[in-house]
């Protein structure tokens, strides 16, 4: 086999913060390559059951593979051990799982949002309303945000009155202790019970 090679960025997060993940923030084609060409970045020949520890902070890949035996696959077992600060965070989302994947296109999409000015830290309304796709995405967001504070506030006020909250069929409260329904407002919101 030819190419394949492990390489670290010694540089660890100080890289991260200049070029972003997977060199996000890069400012050029020729500012990556050079970046490529650094000291910074140690390299390790491919070798049959070899294995490699290095810090994770540092920046890591593999080089293209440029020739491969027919026949044969090569394969690239990663194995991430993190401290007790880290690993919580790293547990909600695992690197190269959905949720970590989902998490990434969603950090390329508005670094694309930021269009030419890279280094731009904040994005805008303006910015999101020229791209329709974050917008929807933020939208459904929203929504299904909205969506859980719901069911975590029935799930409170479940425990904190038990079986004095009458429930629907569908799982939500019903609207007065009879059953019956109560009488609404403008917006189908539930009139104040006034005392009599």
């Amino acid at each position: 086999m030819r190419g394949g090679h492990f390489a670290a960025n010694v540089r660890g997060l100080d890289h991260y913060k200049e070029f972003g993940y997977k060199t996000a923030l890069g400012t050029s084609k020729e500012h990556v390559e050079n970046d490529s060409l650094s000291s910074s970045w140690l390299s390790v020949p491919y070798r049959f059951n070899r294995a490699i520890v290095h810090d994770g902070d540092f920046p890591h890949l593999s080089t293209q593979i440029e020739a491969l035996p027919v026949g044969l696959k090569r394969v690239i077992l990663g194995f991430n051990l993190f401290t007790n600060d880290v690993g919580p965070a790293a547990q909600r989302a695992p690197e190269h799982s959905d949720k970590f994947n989902a998490t990434v296109k969603l950090m390329q999409t508005m670094a694309g949002v930021r269009g030419a000015d890279k280094k731009k830290e904040k994005m805008t309304i303006e910015d999101v309303r020229k791209n329709k796709g974050l917008a929807k995405l933020l939208v459904l967001l929203a929504r299904a945000k909205k969506s859980e504070e719901r069911k975590q506030a029935l799930a409170e006020a479940k425990l904190k009155y038990g079986s004095q909250l009458p429930v629907q069929p569908d799982g939500a409260p019903s609207d007065n202790a009879d059953g019956q329904p109560q009488p609404t407002v403008d917006g189908g919101q539930p009139a104040e019970e006034k005392a009599p």
